[in-house]
Order: structure tokens, then C-alpha cells, then sequence
């Protein structure tokens, strides 16, 4: 028989609670006297008001209860002692960190403004921080059923107080058939503010509520989200994204969202990969724990030890903390966790020995013994990181151009051979080309990829050039417009890179290739945007191309002001749930913002900015929206400044920031991606731990599915440990922390 944890150990395990609505849990002792008029102040009378069990029929039955809590949170102190409390509960229950979720216009009704709401809310978070061991947050709902102009109201105060508490906002309320897009505005206004979002959706409608919260809204979270069940597309989605679902089960039966608990989908989201944390939602009108709920999954779907443990660490990795902050949190917990459940005589082996912890900093096996030794104090010194391992080492590339394998000569070559009316630059020697600018150089370039051979020829210099660097993924960027100056159509262009790429793929063991296509928004039209994302979606959709993304790249990088004239492009590449790369950052970080959340960027280009924003660093970083990055002629013009001081890439690393490093290379440009890869690892100073996970970062960060990314980062781990070992390296997988 499996074994399991009991119940009084689940207590005792540091938890994170995320989806809490202070209306819905505070206590009936509490209500009773905070009430001056209430129809009973017999608390176990008052507490069958307010609190359901199974046979509640509806969520319209099961928000009854809210009426009467509601009342007695009109005041200040109310609101303070309400919060307080809430958080002194949970400590009770081994929670260490909560998000206390509500609604300032639902306590207005004795004269408060929704400043004071906020003033009093935060007043109890203070006082919960500095009397119990917890840390506790806020997050600020707007309400479906209002006026979206309230729901705008509502976010421009949250934002107002995220240096206070507030880090997240929410929709909630009933009923989930007003969609979420609706809102979409208030959501504007808290992303362009850096707030993290989560959305209630899924639980009283269906999955397409749960689209919309991503499409429309750029939900980070999803507040139960039992309907995803109804489709197998979107939750691959978000399983692939890494959206996390805040799953609380016994309130999901009272509600209806699940006719009964063997309907519940945790399981089978678990199962599939999706990130799935345990919450109370309410837990007097519930009358639930989040130790309860983690003991009644336990039983009802059979989680193993490793399970529990695992979603309790989600709980920790999906709160809305900086990044920073919670990765030594999840340390922390997870030494406590995993140390229990051992003097508990829990078998923990299935943790120990579980790659899902690798990231996390801890070395089990020592923690169990007693006899933790850091590395620091171990008498061993790493060899240097040399030009020749680094070209050993395996690499990703998730920006090629067509014609980057091409040398100097080459391209002269086939630049003379052009028709005179076609040679627009008076350029006479291949040396006269070698000191013409980058953008004449690459101009050249595009010019001379004309043909089905010069083509084809391209695209076997990718991969040749890929195989002699180490590199055993690329990402080839494809403006097939650029290449019909001649005879070809785009069509024709887009066969010939398939067929050729796919060739390749079959011929080459050392190197695979990807497709993005993408749009110039200096050269393309918005038609010509929408036309190439509906290709991008075509191909995508018929399971037979190499096309994994849509991009967006060019000398002119989209700012907020013109995002509208693409909108139509970009809703539609969300509503397909395409990936797309956007080039942004290279003069202001605004436009970084812009790309993430109206273009819906799944990754950066450049973002060479975002060193003046430290909050959207650590954004990005949360988020996990990976950036790539190279030290190119445009990432010196955009940094000069700043490189008199540090190494922005450098900073980019030291706050969490994903970090693909990209060759970018152009033919006037003769250094190897080994090169550049060396220069990075100088100016930044890396260790080989560093240097080990920047460049797993771009076998993570890539368009393929979550399935084959584990693979090729799982490849990828395999191959670089068998080498570092080898050389004599030790201590490079894990940031060991102090302890």
C-alpha cells in the first residue's frame, strides 16, 4: 500500500495558500462580534447560514452566506481585524504565506471611499507580518457584474498600493457568462503597471472563459479552471505556458463547478502536467482548511507522497512574490518539508531522487544525514571555462537568419552574379563590401536569396555552420516576402525552406531547425501582418510543418502607439495560441511592456532596456518570458552607457531573467557563435554553473511543445554533464544557498 502522510504532518508542512477570499473566510465568532444587528448571535445558528456542505445546489445558493459576512465588513477596524484574523487562521493551519484576495466596492456601504478599503486592508497586513510568522499579501478583484468602468476604478487603485501589499488583481464574481474581455480594459491599465493577474474562470461556465482570461486579459493564474476539462488544445496550452490553476476542490462541489468529487479533474490535470495548487477559496462558507483540502485529494485521488509534496511546492513557485524571493522560499520550505516527513519515517527517497527538484538549490541526501557541506568549503577548484569546451558543449540558437552561415566572399559571389539593375550599391570588390555598414551588408544579403538554389544553399549553410559551432538547435527566422524581388512568390519561398529544413532534419543527427516566420513593421503593412499570421496558423495547425512561431522583427520596434493598427494580427495569434517573439526594448523598456502584453510575446528580442526598470526585470523574470540577447552592434549602440558601469547581461542574469544568447550573425561579422559565447562568459564573469544554465535556457525557452522541450533540455542536460564531468568540473548543476 502506498504510503501517505497524515494528517497532523500535512499540518505541520510550511504551505502557501492562494486563492483565499477574506469575505468568505473569516470566522463566525468574528462576524458575531463585529455585528451591532444580525438575525442570530448564536454561533454554531450563524454559522449554518453562512457555511454549505455537499448538498448546496448552486454557486447562486453558496454566495448566500456572502451577504451576511459582507455586512459587518464596513468599517475600518472590521476590514483590519478581518485581515488579520484571517492571516492568524491560516498560521494555525501551517500556512507561512498568503494571498488574501476581495473587492473594495463590496465595503462602501457605510460611507468608507475605496482608499480607505485599501487603507485598512493594508493596516491589517502590517500587523499580520509583525505578530505572526506569515507573510501575506493582497490581491484586489474587479466584479463581472459591474459596470467595466468600476472594474477600471478598482484597478487604478490596486496599482496604487503594490509597493504596500497588492500583487495581484482578479475577476471574480458571478456570473462567469459575462465574459472576462468585457474588463479587459482594467487589465490594461494593472499590466502596463507591472501587477501580476489571476482570473476566476472555468468554475460556473466553460473553457472558453478560461480563453478568454488568457487571450483578452493575460491571466498568469486561473482560479479553478474545472472546465478545461471540456478542452484538450487549451489545456496543452496551459500546460505549455505554465499557467498555474489555483484548484479548490471542496468549494468546486459546493459550487456545481464538479457534480461530485470523483468529476474532479485535479487528477487528470496533475497527471498531464499542468501546475496545480491546493486552495481553500472560502474557508468558513466551505467550512474547509487548506490542510483539510491537501488530506482529502490525498485520499480521494490517490496522490503519492512525491505529489503532495510537489504541489505544495507549486504552491511556493506560482506565488506572486519577486523572484528572488521566492526561489530562496521554496528552499527554505523544502528543507523543512522534506526534514519532517523524514523524522516522520516517510519514505522521501521519491523526492530525493526526482530531477522536478533540481533547480531548486538543495542537496536532500545531505540534509537527511545531518552532514550538509557546502560547496564553498569543499577543497575543490573548477578547471577554466575554455573557447574549446564551450564549442563542445551543446547549444541552442533561437535566431537564425537565412544566409548566417554565409561568409564574406560567399556573398559577393552571389551579389556580382546578380543583373546589373539589380546591384543598387556601387560596391566593386568583395573589400569595398567588407567595410560597408551592417544594414548595405544585410540588404546585400536579402537580395541575393532570390532563387530556389541560393535558397536552398542558405539553408544548408544554417546547418553547417550550426554543427561546426556545437549547436544542436536553431530557430531559423524567415521573412518570406524578402525573398520575392525575382520570380518567386511567397509560397514558393516558404515550400523551398520546408522541403529543405525538413531534409536536413532527417539527414542531420547533429542539428534540428524550426521555423518562424515573421513581419518587418517598417516593411509590412497590417494586412500583410494578418496574411503571414494566418499562413503561421495554416501551417501550424495542419501538423505538418517545421513552423513553430510567429515573429516580429525589423529596425523599427512597435511602440504602444502603434500596437493598434496590429491589434487584429496579435488577437488573432492569441485566439490560435501561437507563439510569437517580438523584437522590443532597444530604445525605451515601454516598449518591452507593450510586447508582452498587447502583442502577447511569448518571448523577447533585444530588450537591452529593461536594465532602467528593475520592476520589469523581476516581471519578466516571474514570468519567466525569456529575452533573446547577444553582444551585437545594436546591444553596444543601446548600452554603451550602462557598460562603463557593468555588463547589462550580466544584470539581466543576477535577477532571474531567462537569457537565450543568440548569435545574430551577420557576415560582416566573423566571430563564431563560440565567439560570442566566450565573450559573454568574460564580460559577465560566469561560473560554469552559470554558463551550465544559460545555455540550458535555450532548449527551455524555445516554440517546440512542452513535451519535446523536456526532451531536448533533458538531452541537453544529459550530454553536458557527461562532458563537465569528464573535464573535471563539480558543482554546476544546482546554486547551492547558505544555510
Amino acid at each position: 500500500m502506498a504510503q501517505k502522510i497524515p494528517f497532523n504532518v500535512i499540518k505541520s508542512l510550511p504551505k502557501a495558500e492562494l486563492h483565499c477570499h477574506l469575505d468568505g473566510s473569516i470566522s463566525a465568532k468574528t462576524i458575531i462580534e463585529l455585528a451591532k444587528e444580525h438575525p442570530t448571535f448564536d454561533e454554531a445558528e450563524l454559522k449554518k447560514l453562512i457555511s454549505v456542505d455537499e448538498t448546496c445546489e448552486s454557486l447562486i445558493e453558496y454566495l448566500r452566506g456572502f451577504d451576511i459576512t459582507g455586512s459587518v465588513l464596513q468599517k475600518p477596524f472590521a476590514i483590519t481585524r478581518a485581515v488579520y484574523e484571517v492571516c492568524k487562521d491560516a498560521c494555525a493551519d501551517g500556512i507561512r504565506y498568503i494571498e488574501i484576495r476581495f473587492s473594495p466596492v463590496l465595503h462602501l456601504k457605510s460611507g468608507l471611499s475605496m482608499g480607505g478599503v485599501m487603507e485598512a486592508a493594508v493596516e491589517g497586513l502590517v500587523m499580520s507580518e509583525l505578530r505572526l510568522p506569515i507573510i501575506a499579501k493582497l490581491i484586489v478583484c474587479g466584479l463581472r457584474s459591474l459596470d467595466p468602468k468600476v472594474t477600471e476604478s478598482i484597478a487604478e487603485i490596486a496599482w496604487r498600493y503594490k509597493d504596500r501589499g497588492v500583487v495581484g488583481f482578479d475577476l471574480a464574481g458571478g456570473p462567469e457568462q459575462i465574459s472576462s474581455k468585457h474588463h479587459r480594459e482594467a487589465f490594461s491599465i494593472v499590466h502596463n503597471k507591472l501587477i501580476n493577474c489571476t482570473l476566476h474562470s472555468g468554475e460556473a461556465s466553460g473553457w472558453q472563459s478560461v480563453q478568454d482570461a488568457l487571450q483578452y486579459c493575460g491571466a498568469h493564474r486561473i482560479g479553478h479552471g474545472c472546465h478545461l476539462i471540456q478542452n484538450d488544445d487549451l489545456r496543452k496550452y496551459v500546460v505549455d505556458r505554465g499557467v498555474t490553476i489555483e484548484s479548490c476542490v471542496t468549494s468546486n462541489i459546493h459550487t456545481k463547478a464538479v457534480s461530485n468529487f470523483d468529476d474532479h479533474p485535479i487528477r487528470q490535470f496533475f497527471d498531464e502536467g499542468i501546475v496545480i495548487v491546493p486552495c481553500t477559496d472560502n474557508r468558513t462558507v466551505s467550512d474547509c482548511t487548506l490542510s483539510g483540502e491537501y488530506d482529502l485529494i490525498q485520499e480521494k485521488y490517490k496522490f503519492s507522497v512525491e505529489n503532495m509534496v510537489r504541489m505544495i511546492d507549486y504552491g511556493w513557485k506560482s506565488t506572486f512574490l519577486g523572484v528572488k524571493k521566492k526561489r530562496r522560499l521554496r528552499a527554505e520550505m523544502l528543507k523543512e518539508i522534506v526534514t519532517k516527513l523524514n523524522k516522520a519515517n516517510i519514505d522521501v527517497s521519491s523526492i530525493i531522487n526526482h530531477p522536478y527538484y533540481d533547480d531548486v538549490g538543495l542537496d536532500f541526501k545531505q540534509i537527511i544525514s545531518g552532514e550538509s557541506i557546502p560547496y564553498w568549503r569543499l577543497n575543490h577548484t573548477n578547471p577554466p571555462i575554455t573557447k574549446e569546451l564551450i564549442k563542445r558543449l551543446p547549444k541552442a540558437d533561437l535566431n537564425v537568419r537565412l544566409g548566417s552561415g554565409y561568409n564574406i566572399e560567399q556573398l559577393w559571389k552571389y551579389y556580382s552574379s546578380l543583373p546589373k539593375d539589380d546591384r543598387v550599391y556601387p560596391l566593386k570588390s568583395v573589400e569595398e563590401l567588407k567595410i560597408a555598414s551592417y544594414d548595405v551588408a544585410r540588404d546585400i544579403m536579402e537580395r541575393v536569396l532570390q532563387t530556389k538554389e541560393q535558397i536552398e544553399d542558405a539553408v544548408d549553410s544554417v546547418f553547417s555552420q550550426a554543427v561546426s559551432d556545437g549547436v544542436t538547435y536553431v530557430e531559423i527566422v524567415l521573412r518570406p516576402k524578402a525573398h520575392t524581388l525575382r520570380d518567386l512568390k511567397e509560397k514558393d519561398v516558404l515550400d523551398i525552406v520546408e522541403s529543405r529544413v525538413s531534409k536536413n532534419n532527417g539527414s542531420n543527427k547533429n542539428c534540428k531547425a524550426a521555423l518562424v516566420l515573421y513581419a518587418n513593421p517598417r516593411l509590412d503593412d497590417p494586412t500583410q501582418f494578418k496574411d503571414l499570421s494566418e499562413v503561421v496558423v495554416g501551417c501550424i495547425q495542419s501538423g505538418k510543418s517545421n513552423i513553430v512561431g510567429f515573429g516580429v522583427y525589423g529596425e523599427e520596434e512597435l511602440d504602444a502607439s502603434n500596437y493598434k493598427y496590429f491589434l487584429s494580427t496579435f488577437e488573432y495569434l492569441k485566439k490560435h495560441r501561437v507563439n510569437v517573439s517580438i523584437a522590443s526594448g532597444s530604445h525605451s523598456s515601454e516598449s518591452i511592456i507593450s510586447a508582452v502584453h498587447m502583442g502577447g510575446g511569448r518571448r523577447l528580442s533585444g530588450a537591452f532596456k529593461m536594465h532602467e526598470n528593475p520592476t520589469l526585470m523581476n516581471y519578466l523574470a516571474n514570468h519567466r518570458i525569456p529575452v533573446e540577447i547577444g553582444p551585437t552592434a545594436k546591444y553596444d549602440k543601446s548600452t554603451s552607457k550602462v557598460q562603463k558601469h557593468f555588463s547589462p547581461i550580466r544584470l539581466f542574469i543576477d535577477n532571474g531573467v531567462p537569457i537565450v544568447i543568440c548569435s545574430f550573425k551577420s557576415v560582416l561579422d566573423d566571430r563564431s557563435r563560440v565567439d560570442v559565447l566566450q565573450e559573454v562568459v568574460d564580460t559577465c564573469a560566469l561560473s560554469i554553473r552559470e554558463l551550465y544554465e544559460l545555455l540550458g535556457e535555450g532548449f527551455k525557452s524555445n516554440f517546440q511543445s512542452h513535451s519535446e522541450r523536456q526532451v531536448l533540455h533533458q538531452k541537453y542536460l544529459d550530454s553536458a554533464s557527461n562532458l563537465l564531468e569528464k573535464e573535471g568540473f563539480q558543482f554546476y548543476r544546482k546554486n547551492t544557498f547558505f544555510s
